[in-house]
């Protein structure tokens, strides 16, 4: 089995890809062949340091020059994070048919912290294998967080487009593609998930696979809205969503399993180590105290979420 890794970046993303790229170098087991696709820019130097550590692991970092990007010119929607390179993430999985059996697409504002099996990933017939959105499957009420999403039109089970395993020999991946562009495009005007959705290409991506992906395990992508939980610290990939990145490191956000890892990988780098002064943990563990009741409320929504996985995987329950 022939497995790859791929991020897309634009010059402006390229300070956390050269991080997201390098902690799996550094932590994944499983060979794979990592794949950088650099969007309308010349790419790193040759003396990067990212370069030369995937040259020393024996995995040499392929970089795949988009040199246009049709998003653009339609003027598609970006938000403050998210700029119209987001869009090209099918670009690249396309450009890997033929080459590879199995890629897993990684934003670049991730960090892997553990070994990810991904030649054991059954994907139950599926062409893509995901993890839950919970940002967008949970809503917050008086009592907490439950799993209340309700779209229009649109099937309830809704994964995030941040990390996706996608299994190259099975379905029409240019089928795929035809349909997740003809979502992108009607998503400008309409979302049949929310109608005040700020996503880029989550939804249409979502609506491309409909009823045919599998779940994988929420520890494959633990997004940001379930900071400070168990999930988080258990986390084998952390994804930071929102506007506020692993980098530069913060003391109320960052703990110690993060300062430490993050240290790790610049020195890997050969990069200037990130601060780290006493008290960090003392400033991350108040903020843990103050934020003790929506930790609460996510984790019993985290519950609820995993339990609808459960059922999905199991068969018994509405198919993906």
């Amino acid at each position: 089995m022939h497995s790859a890794l791929a991020m897309v970046t634009d010059a402006r993303g390229y300070c956390l890809a050269r991080y997201a790229m390098a902690s799996a170098l550094l932590t994944q087991t499983e060979p794979f062949t990592p794949y950088l696709f650099i969007d309308r820019w010349d790419g790193p130097a040759e003396t990067d340091g990212l370069l030369r550590l995937a040259q020393r692991l024996g995995s040499p970092l392929q970089i795949i020059r988009l040199t246009q990007n049709t998003y653009q010119d339609k003027n598609f929607q970006v938000t403050k994070h998210l700029t119209r390179t987001a869009y090209q993430k099918f670009t690249a999985i396309q450009s890997l048919v033929g080459a590879h059996d199995r890629v897993l697409y990684a934003d670049t504002d991730t960090i892997f912290y553990e070994p990810l099996p991904i030649s054991q990933v059954d994907f139950r017939g599926n062409p893509i294998a995901a993890v839950f959105e919970l940002s967008q499957t949970q809503e917050v009420g008086e009592t907490g967080f439950s799993t209340t999403f309700t779209p229009v039109n649109a099937s309830r089970y809704y994964f995030n487009s941040g990390v996706m395993l996608f299994d190259l020999t099975r379905g029409d991946i240019a089928h795929f593609r035809a349909e997740y562009d003809k979502y992108c495009q009607i998503h400008q005007s309409y979302c049949p998930y929310n109608e005040a959705c700020k996503l880029v290409d989550q939804c249409a991506f979502n609506q491309a696979f409909e009823n045919q992906w599998t779940p994988l395990p929420l520890t494959w992508n633990v997004q940001s809205i379930t900071f400070q939980t168990d999930l988080w610290k258990q986390a084998a990939l952390r994804h930071y969503t929102g506007p506020q990145k692993f980098l530069p490191l913060r003391a109320r956000r960052a703990d110690k399993r993060e300062r430490a890892f993050l240290r790790v990988i610049a020195n890997a780098l050969g990069d200037g180590l990130p601060p780290v002064w006493p008290g960090m943990g003392v400033v991350y563990w108040i903020n843990g105290l103050r934020r003790a009741r929506v930790r609460s409320w996510i984790t019993s929504g985290t519950s609820l979420v995993e339990a609808d996985m459960r059922t999905l995987q199991a068969g018994t329950g509405t198919a993906l």
